[in-house]
């Protein structure tokens, strides 16, 4: 009698062992894919201040030719858009956070979407002073909730769709400002 107690308690405690691993583990893979999400925010904002080494003159006539991706405040200001992939670095990363060519749906985990808000005019625009132009970066990164999820989610018509929808994805934001180059 004893000896099926015994191992009825130790039953319920491997049980409770093997639930805690579970959960452990969904929530090791939950702060890794944090992490990484992170650094593609981060590794973004810093593309993005590297592209304002480009910005050196007026919005209208220079900021469309010599920016890979800043151009977009002149273009669609304040609205969330899929930034282009410029060399090999653009909105899909893998799941070790690498960054993948614009058509790699399948191995897409991480996408990213930009948005660029003027804050201050650029030199020559109303009042503003030499090489004063200001930018408003966020940076959103999301991913699946689920492996369960149809289609391709960073395409650049599901911008919209993807703003609404929390509950299939995860998502961080991540802001900064872009100054224009003082040259």
């Amino acid at each position: 009698m004893e000896l099926l107690m015994a191992l009825a308690i130790f039953g319920v405690g491997v049980t409770g062992v093997i639930a805690l691993q579970k959960v452990t583990g969904a929530s090791n893979q939950h702060a890794r894919n944090l992490a990484i999400a992170t650094h593609v925010a981060q590794s973004w904002q810093e593309m993005l201040a590297a592209d304002a080494s480009s910005w050196t003159e007026l919005p209208s006539d220079v900021l469309g030719v010599n920016t890979l991706w800043l151009k977009e405040a002149s273009n669609a200001p304040g609205t969330w858009f899929v930034p282009a992939t410029v060399n090999g670095f653009g909105a899909r990363f893998g799941a070790l956070g690498q960054p993948l060519a614009g058509d790699a749906t399948d191995e897409t985990v991480f996408c990213t979407h930009l948005r660029l808000t003027m804050l201050n005019d650029p030199v020559g625009v109303g009042t503003a002073t030499q090489n004063n132009g200001l930018i408003r970066a966020e940076v959103r990164v999301f991913w699946p909730r689920s492996a369960e999820v149809p289609g391709d989610y960073c395409a650049a018509d599901e911008v919209d769709n993807v703003s609404a929808d929390v509950s299939t994805y995860h998502f961080i934001y991540q802001a900064t400002a872009v100054r224009q180059s003082r040259t």
